[in-house]
């Protein structure tokens, strides 16, 4: 009897000090909460609630190996029905950048728990990520099946499917996105942006026009609808919609978009302003705009400065498998033009799919070819630079800004 009253009493501490850790979880008191989960494991080691609620806990704080630790803990004291500290786990180790290694705690959930609309989309999340769009359009098609007011899993469906080319198939979800939260202006700029990129400058005019009457200070959509008119040739108009795309405050995207269309129509000296004010606003998240800023800065005859500057912070990726190292050594003069190609082409070691290995080629061939063949440009030999280019766009990854570059590239060559 004695025993029993002192087990009830260890598993009412328990509770106690699970409800506390959730009261603290919701206050975002992250320490408070790891805390009393810690009380609620010391009174209660056999119950996997403390440990799921301790990683948790870990995972909020961003100390991913201890959070690890403690979710493996849960996973063996879990029922085999619980689907949750897999699903943590997960998430665990896609945020601390080791996403490849949630693939099959998320198939193992999904086998758990089949209806769960979720644990697709996070599958897929990752396929997109390693390259497998075809995977990973399937899962968010079924993440949506099992819940049609996922907008986000039939947003992403449509971004994945541009991946893959099948720019209808985009259009008609962006379509469905846009019919189901039609006060938003986000779906219409989307959709403007795929029927842009298949050349239906007018209808992407259209989307943007619509957009902006629902915000009339989307960044995406007035610099979308500049990119439209200067297809159809109205450069005039198009600029002045590129000068009123920013209105500060403005986020660092808004500044690196300007920035790009700037450098595209040949404006190196306010490319270099916006670009500069993007990296100012987000010095961590910026990291293509950077290069574009090597290549905007070094035609305005800032080119050893800017290389110096880029060097410096390419020294965070560090190692020879990080493709955007590869990016600025080579921007930095670091590395040769036949190295970089060959890099691109290369399929990568260790990699779990033959189509992540052909997608992941092709896209790094039209960044090489553009980077290459800007540089080349810079260093006069323009016939080179041009067969570069023409092989950016032969490789037709139309959502990559570089493609656009490439293509802008070779219409001033004429």
């Amino acid at each position: 009897m004695t025993g029993l009253l002192l087990a009830t009493a260890a598993w009412a501490q328990d509770a106690s000090e699970l409800a506390e850790a959730e009261t603290c979880m919701e206050a975002r008191d992250f320490a408070g909460a790891l805390a009393a989960y810690d009380r609620a494991i010391e009174a209660a080691p056999g119950d996997a609630r403390g440990h799921v609620g301790r990683a948790r806990a870990l995972h909020a704080l961003r100390r991913f190996d201890d959070a690890l630790e403690s979710v493996a803990r849960a996973i063996r004291l879990a029922p085999e029905a619980d689907a949750s500290p897999l699903e943590l786990r997960a998430l665990i180790y896609v945020a601390r950048g080791a996403s490849i290694k949630a693939l099959p705690d998320l198939t193992s959930a999904i086998e758990i728990d089949p209806g769960c609309s979720r644990l697709y989309r996070a599958r897929a999340d990752v396929l997109k990520e390693h390259y497998d769009y075809a995977g990973a359009v399937r899962d968010y098609s079924k993440a949506y099946d099992l819940d049609p007011t996922d907008i986000t899993a039939l947003e992403r469906r449509a971004q994945t499917k541009e991946l893959l080319g099948d720019f209808e198939g985009a259009v008609a979800d962006y379509s469905l996105v846009a019919a189901t939260v039609p006060h938003a202006a986000r779906p219409l700029e989307l959709r403007g942006n795929a029927l842009l990129k298949v050349g239906d400058a007018k209808g992407a005019i259209a989307d943007y026009d619509a957009a902006l009457g629902k915000d009339e200070k989307s960044a995406p959509a007035r610099i979308g609808r500049a990119r439209a008119l200067l297809a159809l040739g109205e450069k005039e108009a198009a600029d002045t919609d590129a000068e009123k795309s920013v209105r500060v405050p403005a986020r660092a995207s808004a500044f690196s978009d300007r920035g790009l269309y700037w450098y595209d129509t040949l404006r190196f000296k306010e490319a270099v302003a916006d670009l500069s004010a993007a990296v100012k606003r987000d010095p961590d998240g910026q990291d293509y705009a950077r290069l574009y800023l090597l290549l905007a800065r070094a035609r305005v005859g800032e080119r050893a400065e800017a290389a110096a500057e880029l060097k410096a912070y390419a020294l965070i990726w560090r190692g020879e498998t990080d493709w955007y190292w590869r990016l600025a050594r080579f921007l930095c003069g670091d590395m040769k033009e036949e190295d970089l190609l060959h890099a691109a082409t290369r399929l990568k070691v260790g990699s779990y799919r033959t189509e992540q290995n052909d997608s992941q080629s092709r896209e790094r061939e039209c960044e090489a070819c553009w980077y290459a063949g800007a540089v080349r440009l810079l260093d006069g030999a323009a016939a080179q630079a041009k067969a570069l280019f023409e092989r950016c766009v032969a490789t037709d990854v139309r959502t990559f800004i570089e493609y656009e570059s490439a293509k802008a590239a070779l219409a001033a060559m004429k």
